[in-house]
């Protein structure tokens, strides 16, 4: 992780570099790379956070040329700009000759995780280019990982012809009874879209899948029934860092994942994800693995009937 800890994981992307537990880092020696000006990317809670599990780390910043025209501003060392620069072999291969210019006795080398946003190759070609185990470490948002990882799904779906609609905005949903027969999004206004089944993965109140009110909370596309406190003093802990229930507020459905709407479940939608009752991604850092097993167990509820 950012801040030098471990973190367990049942997958995780190319970028990370696989440990067998905390004691896994202890005796190596670690040469920590950083680019000047990128603020971003903050080697001293590294090097901490490795330094408690036995690890002895070096930061070094090594220069890049394609990379000067961004340094005279802050704004311009963010990832996503860094990225689409490394993203150019000759680029990489200046920072890859930097960094062997400055190994020593390491054996591990720890870059931040600003490559493959459009090349798939980079990460194999900068381990390929240096002779010690080589991995990359999370930087502050935007996540470039997960920027590919969200391009690398999109464009699957497409392949499989599936339509993708960016920037839209479900609005509005009309039903027939206990069915959902049509949906309709900002950007195509009267014209309306139909399926056989429906999928709820709106999240919860940051991306708007979850609203409130000073009295009541509440899901605005379906008036889906929720799983929430009355009452807003039993919204959230008075201790900051607690665990505020707000967070787990959530639709409530039946047990094959369907949203209920007054005690009764939709026979066509599906929730999956954040938008779920009890789903506090905060606090369990399990957001991945709830969107990804209820994900994975609706889209079996659908195939199966």
């Amino acid at each position: 992780g950012a801040a030098g800890l471990p973190k367990p994981a049942w997958l995780s992307a190319e970028d990370a570099l696989p440990l067998t537990g905390p004691d896994a880092l202890a005796e190596h020696s670690i040469l920590i790379v950083s680019f000047s000006g990128f603020l971003d990317f903050n080697t001293p809670f590294l090097e901490e956070g490795l330094g408690r599990h036995g690890a002895r780390c070096r930061t070094v910043s090594v220069g890049v040329r394609g990379l000067e025209p961004l340094q005279g501003s802050p704004s311009g060392m963010r990832s996503i700009h860094i990225a689409r620069i490394l993203d150019q072999p000759r680029n990489r291969r200046d920072l890859c000759d930097g960094i062997n210019g400055k190994l020593k006795d390491e054996d591990t080398v720890l870059l931040p995780a600003v490559f493959g946003l459009d090349d798939p190759e980079a990460l194999q070609s900068i381990r390929d280019a240096l002779p010690v185990r080589t991995g990359f470490v999370a930087t502050m948002p935007p996540s470039i990982p997960g920027m590919r990882i969200q391009n690398a799904l999109k464009q699957e779906y497409i392949r499989r012809k599936g339509t993708f609609l960016e920037g839209d905005e479900a609005v509005r949903a009309e039903t027939d009874g206990p069915l959902l027969r049509t949906l309709h999004t900002a950007r195509l206004g009267s014209t309306p879209l139909r399926g056989e089944n429906y999928v709820l993965a709106t999240g919860s109140f940051f991306s708007k899948g979850l609203r409130s009110t000073p009295d009541t909370v509440y899901e605005p596309l379906l008036g889906a029934d929720l799983d929430f406190a009355p009452g807003r003093q039993n919204w959230f802990d008075e201790d900051f860092f607690g665990p505020h229930p707000y967070l787990s507020f959530g639709v409530r459905t039946d047990d094959r994942f369907r949203p209920l709407v007054g005690g009764e479940p939709l026979e066509n939608v599906y929730a999956i994800g954040s938008v779920l009752g009890g789903a506090d991604t905060l606090h369990t850092g399990s957001g991945a693995g709830i969107a990804i097993l209820s994900a994975r167990a609706v889209a079996g509820n659908i195939i199966n009937g």
